[in-house]
């Protein structure tokens, strides 16, 4: 009998992690989408910020399984050193190709989230200002920027669709408004 409850459990367990996400605690939507719990994200489903609309195929993760799915080899780093919830989401200009990739990581606290951004490599980093909170972004990258901060409990990470001057400036004023909804 016991035999059995161990069989049954690994069963579970391997049809748990073959589904990935969809069955641990990922959230998808879609156009019609409600947001989820206001702690969750500090987004509304429909959010615009700067001319720039947030696509409706965001994603929150909340535990190694999902997280691993979406990236590589850091999942069990963010998970072991504090990440509680994971956004990942893309804001689009409906006007022009440009688009930010939007990467949000609750954390236990602002040392943690301070961790994230000290721990972080860049291969050119400027280390800037927004709104009085120090900022780096990446200058070394090929194609893109990525701007990394973070605000209280909120590690935050903006990578640009191109590598254009025009952008790099939309990116930093992008940020700004998104430290702007961070209130907790």
């Amino acid at each position: 009998m016991n035999i059995f409850f161990k069989y049954a459990a690994l069963l579970f367990f391997l049809i748990i992690l073959n589904s990935g996400c969809s069955v641990i605690d990922k959230i998808h939507f879609n156009s019609k989408g409600t947001p989820p719990a206001k702690e969750a994200i500090i987004f509304s489903a429909n959010e615009t910020i700067k001319g720039y609309k947030i696509q409706p195929d965001f994603e929150i993760c909340r535990d190694l399984v999902c997280l691993a799915s979406i990236i590589d080899g850091a999942a069990p780093y963010y998970i072991s050193n504090g990440a509680k919830e994971i956004l990942f989401c893309d804001f689009k200009n409906d006007d022009s190709e440009k688009s930010f990739s939007v990467e949000i990581y609750k954390t236990e606290n602002l040392q943690a989230a301070e961790k994230f951004f000290n721990n972080s490599s860049s291969l050119a980093p400027e280390i800037i200002k927004i709104n009085g909170r120090i900022a780096k972004i990446d200058n070394g990258l090929v194609g893109t920027y990525r701007l990394e901060t973070f605000k209280e409990r909120y590690f935050i990470r903006i990578i640009t669709s191109k590598k254009t001057e025009n952008l790099k400036k939309e990116m930093i004023d992008f940020t700004n408004s998104v430290l702007s909804l961070i209130t907790d």
